[in-house]
């Protein structure tokens, strides 16, 4: 963040025009002047935003042909998702269950099998993992500051493998809530596909020539 703050300072140095900074927070940005947002608009939001300039937000099928398929990829990857989303739940109920394993070692190792039975699992689903992954990024970061809390704190045998539990039951419940965050994401991008298809329907209804009988 500091290389960021860096990079505008400089950016802010160099250019020509008043910089306003109307975030109402972060840090003091060397170069900009400070403003709180209603202020800024008060002051240069003076006259209303055309509404053709948002024309560009429209979308435009150019190739209608290609709606059906794309529907399809997404109902495809919807069904997926369900699957993925099983593999999750299990994870996380063997991890809670490993918690109360820790000390009986032969159980323990009997059924953390199931947890790399699992991950192979995940794998087969990568496109998928890397969807979930990328809308619940906190996950991601909790995973690595739990990883250097451990190592920091230097604990081995019973404590360490229970605070290794705790951050994997963390990181699937984050990969949950990406499941669900995905799953809305997808479910209405396939329903603006539906109002495409509908959509494209009827003008094409309305342009098909009338049938004249002979």
């Amino acid at each position: 963040m500091f290389s960021y703050l860096q990079q505008f300072e400089r950016d802010f140095a160099k250019s020509a025009a008043r910089i306003i900074d109307a975030t109402e927070g972060g840090a003091v940005k060397a170069g900009a002047e400070i403003m709180t947002l209603c202020e800024a608009a008060e002051q240069y939001c003076r006259r209303p935003v055309p509404a053709e300039c948002f024309d560009y937000l429209k979308t435009t099928w150019y190739d209608t042909a290609k709606l059906d398929p794309a529907r399809k990829m997404l109902v495809d990857r919807l069904d997926e998702l369900g699957a993925f989303r099983k593999l999750c739940q299990e994870t996380k109920e063997v991890l809670a269950e490993l918690e109360t394993l820790l000390d009986s070692p032969t159980q323990f190792n009997r059924r953390i099998a199931r947890v790399d039975e699992l991950r192979t699992l995940v794998q087969e689903h990568e496109v998928l993992f890397r969807m979930t992954r990328d809308v619940s990024q906190i996950g991601e970061l909790q995973k690595f500051a739990a990883d250097r809390q451990i190592a920091g704190d230097q604990i081995s045998g019973t404590a360490r493998a229970t605070r290794q539990l705790q951050r994997d039951r963390q990181f699937i419940e984050s990969m949950l809530e990406g499941c669900d965050n995905l799953e809305r994401i997808l479910t209405e991008s396939r329903d603006r596909f539906d109002e495409a298809i509908e959509e494209t329907s009827k003008r094409q209804d309305v342009e098909m020539p009338k049938r004249r009988d002979v």
